[in-house]
This record gives structure tokens, C-alpha cells and sequence, in this order.
């Protein structure tokens, strides 16, 4: 859906030559959606009881234990989707299978080591683990590749581990988050305000 959006805008950018727009709109679009989802991902997890039990009628509450791991690396792995569309752009997509690989290697030896001990739980470490390990292995070849990614992309990527903190601490860090967009340039700039 989205960065399929995404893709198509990045590709009428980079053929009309507007190559560091196309890196702009790459880089927003990793920042609103990571911003997005980590806060509807918060709102799941604070009301964790209700959605488990209410909705999809988990009444032990097992599933509980991993959602937030689960949720880290959806969210992780949107952001990567839309970083991935500057390396389509720039038909470099040996670059993505690189990735990957990389990625199912370090998810097959860390469930080899985590599932064991840890069971459910380890597999969900896992991924998380490896979706940050590939998208900062992707983030870090586009670069290579010619997008310079601002400071804040990076730190908007790592927002989601929020979601493994206490329900106040989690809160406090996205309502210091709100901030840091609302107040500064740091996050957002006042143009991708405007956008």
C-alpha cells in the first residue's frame, strides 16, 4: 500500500531528475511512518487487555508477553520499506537481496541459540534483532548508494523501542517525542511540516 505510494512518487522524482527531492520524500515518508504506527502500536500495547481479550479473545493473555516485540518489528520493517524504494530508484536492488540474506542468516542462528531457552519470546527477539540489523545494514549501503541519511531518519527508525519500556516510561518518551517535532527542526523540518 503505502510504500508502493511512496515508490511510484520517488520514481517520478528520480526521472525528472530531482534526485535529492526523491531522497527527501524517501526520508519522510521512513519519518511519518515510523512516528504513525509507533503511536497507534502505543495505544495497542496500553490497552494490551482489551484488544487481547476483547477482540481476539485471548482470555490467557499469552500472546501478550510478545506484542510489543511484534509490533517493534512491523514497524521497524515499514520504515525499511520505504527506505528500500531510493535503492528501486537507483536500481541497485542487489542491494535489498544483500539485505536480506544477511537477515535470514542472523534470524536463523539467533533462533538457534534464543528459541530453546526463551521458546515464543526468542523468536520474537529474533526479529527484532534482525529487522534493526537489516535496515541499518540498508540504510547504511544506501548511503553508499548516494542518499545521505539525515541524523533524524536514524533516530526515527530507532523510536520504536519505546515500545519495550513500562506503559510511563514508553508514554513519557513519545510525549518527548511530540515535543522534539512539535518545537524543533531536529525531526521534522518546518518544510516536511508543510507537506
Amino acid at each position: 500500500g503505502w510504500s508502493v505510494q511512496v515508490l511510484a512518487h520517488t520514481i517520478h522524482l528520480w526521472e525528472s531528475g530531482e534526485r535529492e527531492q526523491a531522497g527527501r520524500l524517501v526520508q519522510l515518508a521512513a519519518k511519518v511512518t515510523v512516528f504513525v504506527l509507533t503511536f497507534v502500536a502505543a495505544g495497542l500495547i496500553v490497552f494490551k487487555r482489551f484488544v487481547l481479550a476483547g477482540i481476539f479473545g485471548d482470555s490467557t493473555m499469552a500472546s501478550g508477553e510478545i506484542l510489543d516485540l511484534v509490533l517493534v518489528t512491523a514497524i521497524v520493517l515499514a520504515a525499511q520499506c520505504m527506505i528500500r524504494c531510493y535503492v528501486l530508484c537507483h536500481e541497485r536492488a542487489w542491494v535489498i537481496s544483500v539485505v536480506w540474506v544477511v537477515a535470514v542468516a542472523a534470524s536463523f542462528g539467533l533462533n538457534l541459540l534464543l528459541i530453546p531457552t526463551l521458546h515464543l519470546e526468542g523468536a520474537a527477539i529474533t526479529a527484532v534483532v534482525s529487522t534493526i540489523g537489516s535496515t541499518f545494514l540498508l540504510m547504511g549501503l544506501t548511503h553508499r548508494a548516494g542518499l545521505r541519511l539525515a541524523p533524524s531518519t536514524w533516530a526515527a527508525t530507532v523510536l520504536p523501542l519505546v515500545l519495550l519500556l513500562p506503559p510511563f516510561w514508553m508514554l513519557l518518551a513519545l510525549a518527548l517525542a511530540v515535543l522534539a517535532v512539535a518545537r524543533t527542526e531536529w525531526l521534522l523540518s518546518n518544510e516536511d511540516k508543510e507537506k
